[in-house]
């Protein structure tokens, strides 16, 4: 016992101390506790709190009222209709505009001014006792040609042509058309028509053996 006892006396003493040192910081205003130390940089100089990031407004959800691309002789003429898909056996079809002269916009997939979204469009190349369609030029793009989408509200977008592709049936993988990968600063606009070579049908009409894609992005910081 008379060796523990100095050893406990002196953690009392040490314990002593303490609590007047700290009833003496309280005493001088110091916080009694400190959750959070404050962020210094390297040179010891507090940083200022970084600024509250501004909420990005929601793109306007409304409808496409013209899509214009002089090089492809796309001139906000055609009425832009809704339309949607439609399952024929295992498969996953667009539907046709419900008249020659209209694009079909596939709103399901798409809104235009949306990040990482791609908007679809379709329109007939020509059609029978009608003549040429509202994609009929659109092999004549380039890249770099400017593709605008209006809304009803008076906004409008503009994209730039990445690319326009002529693609057999039998090599074409519409999940890559419709899903493309997209990051946050990007959005695209796909358009979809009929090209490549006309295949008659025994009696009248026909069917084209590939399709033409227009792909256009914008960047959005």
């Amino acid at each position: 016992m008379t060796k523990i006892l100095p050893l406990f006396v002196a953690l009392l003493g040490f314990a002593g101390v303490f609590v007047a040192m700290r009833l003496e910081a309280v005493a001088q205003g110091e916080p009694k506790y400190r959750l959070v130390a404050p962020f210094v940089t390297s040179d010891g100089v507090q940083a200022p709190n970084p600024p509250t990031p501004t909420p990005e407004p929601t793109p306007y959800q409304g409808d496409v009222v013209a899509i214009t691309l002089p090089s492809a002789n796309l001139t906000g003429n055609s009425f832009i209709e809704k339309r949607h898909t439609v399952q024929e056996g295992d498969r996953e079809r667009l539907q046709d505009p419900t008249v020659p002269q209209n694009t079909a916009w596939y709103d399901q997939f798409g809104q235009p001014g949306t990040r990482a979204t791609n908007s679809l469009f379709a329109a007939h190349v020509d059609y029978v006792n009608y003549g040429p369609g509202p994609f009929a030029k659109l092999t004549s793009a380039r890249i770099g040609d400017t593709l605008t989408v209006l809304m009803d509200n008076g906004a409008e977008y503009y994209y730039s042509v990445q690319s326009v592709q002529v693609i057999q049936l039998s090599d074409l993988d519409m999940n890559a058309i419709v899903y493309p990968p997209l990051d946050s600063y990007h959005e695209r606009v796909t358009l979809i028509s009929c090209g490549g070579t006309f295949v008659p049908y025994p009696g009248g009409g026909g069917e084209y053996a590939s399709r033409v894609i227009l792909i256009a992005e914008r960047f959005i910081p």
